[in-house]
């Protein structure tokens, strides 16, 4: 028991001295989750403009 609870301070103590927010999982999601929206940007753009410049369909 008090090994368990000693690694978990350790842990703490090292996540604290590393800037603890930007070695935090949640950081790393947040970090994949803007990357990908950086790359699907101009996808989105275009994609966009392909709807916008379609020809109006017969009716």
């Amino acid at each position: 028991m008090w090994l368990f609870i000693n690694l978990q301070l350790k842990k703490k103590s090292v996540l604290f001295r590393q800037n603890s927010f930007f070695y935090s999982k949640h950081f790393k999601l947040f970090y994949l989750v803007v990357f990908s929206l950086l790359l699907l940007f101009p996808y989105y753009i275009n994609a966009r403009q392909i709807l916008i410049t379609a020809p109006e369909p017969d009716k």
